[in-house]
């Protein structure tokens, strides 16, 4: 018996209810997307939560490549970072590369500390489904606040599912790709994290991404564990210098309306900023080199004024050139399976 794939049954024209064919290049953009997260986050859109305006991924900031790498490369990660980065837009679309492509009848949870939080990022990542080129899509069959599934093979459905946070959250499923949106923000932090990791499929992924909240938080103990290597999760840290613009003036216009507290943990330099007790093992905001880092392809050889020498403030670049046919054509795709 022949499976039939995700590719196989994209194609489907949704606005006429009929198939039609793809082009050649729309079938080599399709392989592509489906092989490289970065290659498929050059069609993936969303809205501008600051501004309303609607755009693509096809520009990251540093922060957020060094993310995307991070994510084709480590199953687990605990991302601790400064605020407005965007990284929930960007796991977003993980979330969705993972739903189309990863295996059949994939299965995709998203957390955040309450329903209508979770049922947002369930909006981001159906905005961003639909608006993908026809070809890339899959026929959606059912749609409510928390759940979307499309339908991708006669016995192949591929569900996306958002959880408010509960010591019991998802706890009879298993999942492809585990999303957990600001973890120290969430009232059972702890019990939801434990519920999460029962749930993971094996081989599957599961990606952390949280301020910090301070050395109390449950949070706080993760990032020492990651960072020990007991909690089989890659650590990554982002500061506030990882988005365009943001340097020490930024920073002081921003104290001004907030106490030392709220400041560190927005604006955070270092881990230890955004969760004090990580002093006993910090992990460098260096955003190249480190353990928390992986290195990246940028060329620009622009540097803006930084807050210090390892925080260094970093122009929004383009992603990494593709590898060559002949590299793309040993690669497997998405980094699934044991």
């Amino acid at each position: 018996m022949t499976r039939i794939t995700a590719s196989g049954l994209m194609g489907f024209d949704d606005s006429k209810g009929r198939r039609r064919r793809m082009t050649p290049a729309e079938e080599a953009t399709l392989a592509l997307a489906r092989m490289s997260f970065q290659e498929f986050l050059r069609f993936w859109k969303f809205k501008n939560r600051e501004t309303g305006e609607i755009l693509s991924m096809e520009t990251l900031w540093p922060g957020q490549e060094r993310f995307a790498e991070l994510m084709t490369i480590e199953k687990r990660i605990l991302a601790l970072k400064a605020g407005k980065l965007g990284f929930t837009e960007l796991e977003c679309a993980w979330d969705a590369w993972v739903a189309l492509f990863a295996q059949p009848n994939a299965r995709v949870h998203l957390f955040s500390k309450d329903a209508p939080a979770a049922q947002a990022l369930l909006e981001y990542v159906h905005f961003g489904i639909t608006h993908l080129p026809w070809f890339m899509q899959l026929p959606i069959v059912s749609k409510s606040n928390d759940m979307i599934r499309m339908q991708a093979g006669p016995d192949d459905v591929r569900t996306i599912v958002s959880y408010a946070a509960s010591p019991n959250a998802a706890i009879d499923q298993s999942a492809s790709h585990s999303h957990v949106d600001e973890l120290a923000r969430m009232l059972f932090g702890e019990q939801t994290w434990q519920s999460v990791q029962s749930t993971i499929a094996p081989g599957g992924t599961c990606h952390i991404v949280t301020r910090g909240a301070g050395d109390a938080n449950f949070v706080a103990n993760l990032w020492e564990q990651a960072t020990d290597g007991t909690a089989f999760l890659k650590p990554f840290f982002a500061s506030y210098t990882e988005r365009p613009n943001r340097g020490p003036e930024w920073r002081e216009r921003e104290a001004a309306s907030m106490n030392q507290q709220g400041l560190l943990f927005f604006a955070p330099e270092t881990p230890e900023d955004a969760s004090p007790g990580t002093r006993r093992r910090n992990i460098s905001a260096q955003p190249a080199g480190t353990a928390a880092s992986i290195p990246t392809s940028r060329n620009s050889t622009t540097r803006l004024q930084s807050s210090s020498a390892s925080t260094p403030q970093l122009p929004a670049t383009r992603l990494r050139p593709w590898p060559s046919a002949a590299t793309r054509s040993t690669m497997s795709g998405p980094p699934f399976g044991p």
